[in-house]
């Protein structure tokens, strides 16, 4: 069963996580092998026959999901539906957002569609009363799922893919939207209900939220600020409900219910073990407290893995029955992927899995030793480590200072805090004083913790960026600590030195460079371009500024410099001041406050210091030179106009940038550069929009390969099908941000390096 359940949860990953190509190939080997199996021992037949099932599970579940996914085909358009509001909603300045089960499609002749929706509602939040488990009806806009696609940045569609979430969109206010039902008795309504008593009591301040996210898993009121301390100081898994919290109050539920027995046999002189054994009994309560909490949490991966494990012990301390740890939780790894198999691609099921089964391994051999509170300590440090390789491939970032923080931070949660908060969920709706009261002192000591947790993260080297580009280094760094921790001493553990090496060297020196590499991201319908040398960083606009939520710089440059091991930009040009390319400039200040500003913008030029992007003017770096074309002191006209361009070369490589420039200011540039000048590759102006790219533009430069910065099913539908022809009429290959992702050329001083890559060219997008 061991070697089955190792096969299953391994061929389910490798399915699910790799390209189409790749797991059909994965699933033709297994196939090919399961015919030797007679030739095998019996745990290699287990192990193959596990990978087996676990592809053909995996295929089947792909399948159901994407047949039940939003068409493509019918994106841009509006349905009129009724609906559940299946979640807490997450407010904010600009929306509420919320998921939504589709009871019925109220139009006519309306095809079925996708069942489970998540929805943006746009407008000040306090005038839209939407609750978990009301019923509405509402006339929304939806598209399929989709994602930016950037090396390091978050897959969005990968999220709302296993969450079983069949399309996005916005509510409509025309037709006015109607709640047609108070759903009260629904689980989400109920916690809802919690949450906000929580945050109504007389003195809650900022720190009840955290409380809420303790007690019900509400984090949506977490501030940046807080959310930022406990990730870089690794204790964010403690204050959101996971199996540690499971745990906790399944232990002190079993306490509890044995010292009422107790007090129960002394009071009223009678034998209870007539009806039922202490042992029996503060289980059962022990099950109920879990699987209670478990509730509240809203049933998290996390807490399914830790009410699965505490079933199985319960089950044998009944049975009397002997189940090793290690068993146990392949018991719980197996019941969880077939309750859902897609729960493999979240990072929660890795790291809530993965923790519990290194504390395991660093445990084994240990256990019956003398000194155990020396024994813990070294496991706990060695945790820290082991985890390393899983933060920087999720998260580019290791929290060095995470075992000194859990090694404070785990008892006063686990003794104080998670007991508190329990306590005031049963007061409240008895007792609203005393349950203020505990409040109170629940607060302060998470104000006391986080506190301690800034101290901590002021220390040098608390959190640093580390990166691991490929699975390779990744497989080979775990593998590398469990060689060097390994429980009993064996003569390998040199290992550990070459399998760790490749990792450390590449996060002190970072990724290498030859050259120059272009990377033309993907931030939806804007432009954000990273231009790479060997030793420096230069950034071409921001993308767009998020609204009100994270722009363009937090969501995708940012994770992409910290996927190439780099920390700073060293000159960022903003080619003029539309949102979509420079929104995010206060962000990209606050991030990397030291960079140079260059733009067309006069106001970015008094607001920010940034230095005029005048024609002529040229700066070199590593032997790749970056010369100003446009716009000229004395060129007037539009934002757009005068936007920057940029032209890169190194040798007889070529890349121009464009910006915004239309057919006037294509004109100038004509008139200025005068005679041909062929370039390797070429950011489309505008966007692609048909009023750039003239012919005589397009003859002056004659590119190799264009590049269309357009968001994917954009309102403007650029790039436009004439500009398009007319690139490929001059032989230019094309390539459009939001349909393939990011766009990388790398050139040396001939030329390009290898063909271009594209972000999706190899990897899954988990949609139609």
């Amino acid at each position: 069963m061991r070697n089955f359940t190792v096969g299953f949860a391994f061929g389910l990953a490798f399915f699910l996580w790799n390209s189409p190509d790749v797991a059909v190939t994965f699933a033709y080997v297994i196939a090919i092998l399961l015919l030797s199996t007679p030739f095998l021992p019996r745990s290699g037949r287990l192990l193959l026959l596990g990978l087996f099932v676990g592809a053909l599970v995996a295929q089947a579940s792909l399948y159901q999901q994407l047949n039940s996914q939003f068409s493509s085909h019918a994106a841009q358009r509006d349905f009129l539906i009724k609906g559940t509001v299946v979640s807490l909603p997450k407010h904010d300045s600009r929306r509420v957002q919320f998921l939504m089960h589709i009871d019925e499609y109220l139009e006519q002749g309306e095809t079925p569609g996708p069942e489970l929706i998540r929805l943006s509602w746009y407008g000040s939040s306090a005038g839209k009363p939407v609750r978990a488990g009301d019923q509405w009806q509402l006339l929304v806009r939806l598209k399929p799922p989709t994602s930016l696609g950037n090396p390091g940045g978050f897959h969005y569609a990968r999220w709302l893919f296993h969450n079983r979430i069949h399309a996005t969109g916005y509510v409509r206010d025309t037709p006015s939207p109607k709640r047609l039902r108070q759903g009260r008795l629904q689980l989400h309504a109920l916690r809802q209900s919690v949450s906000e008593s929580v945050a109504n009591l007389p003195d809650a301040d900022n720190h009840s939220a955290l409380v809420q996210g303790l007690t019900v898993g509400d984090t949506s009121a977490i501030s940046p600020a807080q959310w930022q301390t406990l990730r870089h100081s690794g204790t964010a898994h403690l204050l959101a409900i996971s199996g540690l919290h499971i745990g906790l109050i399944a232990g002190w539920s079993y306490w509890l219910a044995g010292f009422f027995w107790s007090l129960a046999v002394r009071l009223f002189n009678t034998n209870a073990s007539n009806f039922c054994t202490r042992p029996v009994f503060s289980l059962t309560c022990s099950v109920v407290g879990a699987c209670t909490y478990a509730a509240l949490a809203g049933f998290t991966l996390p807490t399914q893995r830790a009410l699965v494990m505490l079933l199985v012990f319960a089950l044998c301390m009944i049975t009397r029955r002997i189940i090793p740890p290690g068993t146990a939780l392949l018991v719980a790894l197996l019941m969880v992927l077939l309750l859902d198999p897609l729960t493999v691609l979240s990072v929660g099921f890795w790291l809530s899995f993965g923790t519990v089964f290194a504390l395991f391994y660093l445990h084994k051999g240990r256990l019956n030793q003398s000194g155990k509170l020396r024994n813990a300590l070294s496991v706990h440090a060695k945790l820290g480590f082991v985890l390393l390789p899983a933060t920087a491939w999720f998260f580019q970032q290791g929290a060095m200072v995470s075992p000194l923080a859990n090694l404070i931070a785990v008892p006063l949660v686990g003794l104080c805090i998670v007991p508190l908060s329990f306590l005031l969920l049963v007061l409240m709706p008895v007792w609203p004083t005393a349950a203020n009261m505990v409040l109170s002192l629940v607060q302060w000591l998470l104000s006391q913790l986080l506190r301690l947790l800034d101290w901590l993260l002021m220390l040098p080297g608390a959190n640093v960026p580390l990166f691991l580009p490929d699975s390779q280094l990744l497989y080979c760094s775990l593998f590398g600590l469990l060689v060097l921790f390994v429980p009993r001493a064996i003569s390998l553990r040199w290992l550990c030195v070459p399998l760790l090496a490749p990792a450390l060297v590449l996060n002190m020196v970072g990724k290498r460079v030859e050259g120059l590499e272009v990377h033309v991201l993907d931030v939806g319908q804007g432009l954000s371009i990273l231009l790479l040398t060997p030793k420096h960083t230069v950034l071409v606009d921001t993308g767009s500024g998020g609204g009100g939520g994270a722009t363009m710089v937090e969501r995708v440059v940012q994770p992409f410099l910290a996927s190439y091991g780099r920390s700073d930009i060293d000159i960022s040009i903003l080619s003029h001041a539309d949102d979509d390319h420079a929104g995010g400039i206060d962000s990209l200040i606050s991030l990397y406050p030291s960079t140079q500003l260059i733009s067309s913008d006069p106001q970015h030029q008094k607001d920010y210091g940034a230095s005029a992007c005048k024609a002529g003017e040229v700066f070199v770096l590593d032997e790749v030179t970056f010369s100003f074309l446009h716009p000229a002191v004395s060129d007037s006209g539009s934002r757009n106009h005068r936007s920057c361009v940029l032209l890169v070369h190194i040798g007889a490589s070529r890349v121009l940038l464009t910006g915004d420039i239309e057919f006037e200011a294509e004109q100038m540039l004509i008139d200025r550069v005068a005679q041909p000048l062929p370039v390797n590759a070429l950011i489309a102006p505008h966007h692609g929009s048909r009023s750039s790219s003239t012919d005589a533009f397009v003859d002056l430069f004659q590119p190799e390969l264009v590049v269309y910065a357009a968001g994917e099913r954009n309102r403007f539908q650029f790039p436009h099908a004439d500009v398009v022809s007319r690139y490929e009429r001059a032989g230019a290959k094309g390539f459009t941000t939001g349909e393939g992702g990011a766009v990388s050329m790398r050139f040396n001083r001939v030329g390009l390096v290898q063909p271009v890559e594209q972000y999706w060219g190899s990897r899954r997008r988990y949609r139609r």
